[in-house]
């Protein structure tokens, strides 16, 4: 009850929070509270190690629910630590009487003695969280509303413990250190892995491994004791492949979190964990649809609710709160608390359970949280969970609903997720979605792969025509455009050019967003072909079209097309005006993905003009955002501006390690042309570097 913990031999140090606490003890309370597993007495162990202050120590349990026995353990903690025997000895003697006294008599003797100490005292009371009685939640009261100035308390908990809390904080008198502090920082995390296994992980497998434990120390463990029980070998696939496949319901991992939280909560807690794992993220209203529908749905087919779910009414979002100020791995996502999400490990454990337990009622809770975030305006997340619950049906009608606004915005990725969630053959089956994919697997630069979905398109162009003109004018118009992007990309530009051309002809002039699109796409082929005067011809007439329809993507595509021809002219700050003016109507429209290429073309700009810190700060930006856009042509553009930088700045490994980002884009689809120019870039790396025999090996390769 009273020994300071053992400091674990595989301990990380952190000073930063050793730090916290030296500050903090100086308060009359410090609090730390978070989640089992957090590491908040390992952290008080290697504090108390290299305090100064006299630490009395005492480890709860459940039964110092009882105040008397509770007192009687901090009296002795005291004792313990303090020279003076004469200290907490009325205390004692009023405890052990035959007839004891009250507890504030009791407590006020001990304090009284506590005046005389010349040195600070804390008093540790760890694992706070087995106490439930209102009794000895007034003991601790009373010592904080009476305690003498060299009195400090420190409380570790799972739970905010029922003690005037608000008071302390607002009269700047409570020290908190939360779940936030308490994480593994990255770094914390690879050394403490690599403490316990013995070799560190990748820094691509530390990434994905940290997205999953978020700094959840015993989550960690948990992780290196599976690697152990399997006889894991340290080497990087087999470490990759656990990696990956690591998730809650890992055995050590979930029995951990059954005994040491799901089964420490009432029925009907568990019942609400279990049933609202199926969320991403969460908020009040969200959880009473899921878990009843206001007026009790009659669908067919429905499961019908069990007793403890009904109990819930309306009070979702008070127990969200609830679960909040008992750490019970929720994660709050905004300020007002509001929204949540689970921590990823326990949302792991929960969704196995449910799926272990109710497995028939998955889907359809599925469908309540997809009709909900549709009622409330939120078609992407709805779409997510119509997916999950294998109604595709649904999907595809509110896919059909966003998809415009989705390709405005250039989220390739989240299309393209959907798609590949669905079955091949129900995709297939429906020629618009096999267009959509083509279109993605376009932008994405899997030119190969898309030609299969343009001509199952092209296959299903007669089910397409019933479906209605648009329908039937958008593949006649993207098939062969997306056709062209592909022949650009194999270098046969002059195929690129007349599959424009022919586009041209086929569209109505009162068409002008097909029409604007088709010459955004012309004017590149003509620009990658040297075709420069013709060209700034085609461009010309497109931005006036595409301004026009309101096709944004494609107006910002030509404005670039037109600010490298400046730059090839030699019009470099007509360039920078047109650059700028993209990036101004892309913050007004909301959609800075497209900002990418504008950013790097900028930093391009300020490289030439030797403005080398505002170029790197520039194309870093294009960088970020280019990335988030998953778009070929955006991601190629910006990694070749950071070797140019790379270049200038003489940071050799920066020009090859972009260089290698940009093949392993321009790769996606292996016959490409880039992927020979990039070795001209290998060359010019070489050249710059001084090494000339690297050089001429690459020069002789291009003479075969």
């Amino acid at each position: 009850k009273f020994f300071l913990p053992k400091v674990p031999r595989t301990i990380i140090h952190r000073p930063r929070l050793v730090e916290r606490l030296n500050q903090s003890v100086r308060l009359p309370l410090t609090l730390i509270s978070a989640s089992a597993g957090f590491g908040k007495t390992t952290l008080l162990a290697e504090w108390a190690v290299q305090s100064e202050d006299l630490i009395a120590w005492v480890s709860l349990d459940r039964g110092d629910n009882d105040p008397y026995r509770l007192v009687d353990y901090v009296v002795n903690a005291i004792r313990n630590v303090l020279p003076d025997p004469k200290v907490g000895a009325l205390a004692l003697s009023l405890l052990h009487a035959p007839r004891p006294a009250q507890i504030s008599e009791i407590v006020g003797s001990l304090i009284n003695d506590l005046l005389s100490i010349p040195a600070p005292l804390v008093l540790v009371l760890d694992d706070y969280h087995n106490l439930d009685a209102h009794a000895a939640h007034d003991v601790i009261n009373f010592m904080l509303d009476y305690r003498p100035e060299n009195l400090h308390l420190v409380i570790s908990t799972r739970v905010d413990p029922p003690l005037s809390l608000a008071r302390l904080r607002v009269n700047l008198q409570l020290g908190d250190i939360r779940t936030d502090e308490l994480r593994f920082t990255y770094e914390e995390t690879q050394l403490f892995l690599t403490r316990l296994i013995g070799v560190p992980l990748s820094d691509q497998d530390l990434v994905f491994f940290e997205d999953k434990v978020e700094g959840w120390i015993a989550g960690i463990q948990m992780a290196a004791l599976a690697m152990h029980s399997i006889n894991l070998s340290p080497s990087p696939s087999e470490l990759h492949s656990f990696i990956r496949a690591f998730k809650g319901s890992q055995r050590y991992i979930l029995d951990y979190l059954i005994e040491e939280v799901l089964n420490r909560q009432p029925e009907e807690i568990r019942t609400f964990l279990l049933k609202t794992s199926i969320l991403d993220s969460m908020c009040g209203p969200l959880c009473d649809a899921v878990l009843a529908n206001a007026e009790g749905s009659n669908r067919e087919g429905e499961v019908q609710l069990t007793r403890s779910e009904l109990l819930f009414g309306h009070q979702s979002a008070s127990i969200l709160e609830n679960l909040e100020r008992a750490n019970l791995f929720l994660v709050p996502l905004d300020d007002e608390r509001i929204w949540y999400r689970y921590h990823h490990l326990f949302s792991d454990l929960l969704l196995q359970r449910l799926k272990q337990t109710q497995s028939e009622i998955v889907n359809e809770l599925c469908l309540r949280a997809a009709a909900w975030h549709e009622q409330n305006g939120y078609q992407e997340n709805a779409i997510g969970y119509a997916l999950k619950a294998k109604d595709y049906k649904l999907a595809t009608r509110l896919m059909d609903q966003i998809k415009v606004n989705l390709w405005s915005h250039g989220d390739v990725r989240r299309m393209q997720h959907w798609l590949n969630t669905m079955p091949e053959e129900l995709v297939r089956s429906e020629p618009e979605l096999c267009l959509d994919y083509a279109a993605c697997l376009t932008l994405a630069g899997y030119f190969d792969g898309a030609e299969k979905w343009l001509q199952f398109t092209e296959d299903s162009y007669g089910q397409m025509t019933s479906s209605g003109r648009q329908a039937t004018l958008r593949a006649t118009v993207m098939v062969p455009l997306y056709r062209s992007a592909s022949a650009r990309f194999h270098g046969n530009f002059s195929e690129a050019i007349a599959l424009c051309e022919n586009v041209l002809e086929q569209v109505p002039s009162t068409e002008i967003r097909y029409k604007g699109v088709t010459l955004l796409f012309l004017g590149q082929a003509h620009f990658f072909a040297g075709n420069t005067d013709k060209a700034e011809q085609v461009i010309s007439d497109a931005i006036p079209l595409n301004l026009a329809s309101g096709h944004t993507a494609a107006y910002l595509g030509v404005c670039h097309d037109l600010a490298q021809l400046r730059v090839l002219q030699g019009r470099l700050h007509e360039a920078r005006a047109i650059y700028e003016q993209a990036i101004l109507s892309v913050k007004e429209r909301g959609i800075t993905i497209y900002a990418g290429t504008e950013y790097s073309g900028l930093g391009d700009l300020n490289r030439e003009w030797n403005e080398l810190k505002t170029a790197a700060f520039d194309i870093q930006k294009g960088i970020e955002l280019a990335e988030t856009s998953d778009h070929v042509f955006f991601m190629l553009d910006v990694y070749l501006s950071q070797v140019r930088l790379a270049l200038a700045q003489k940071d050799w490994e920066a020009a090859w390690s972009y260089l290698q980002k940009a093949e392993i884009v321009v790769r996606r689809c292996p016959t490409s042309i880039e992927i020979e120019n990039l070795r001209t870039w290998q060359a010019r790396i070489y050249l710059a570097q001084g090494n000339l025999a690297q050089a001429e090996q690459w020069a002789e390769k291009k003479v075969v």
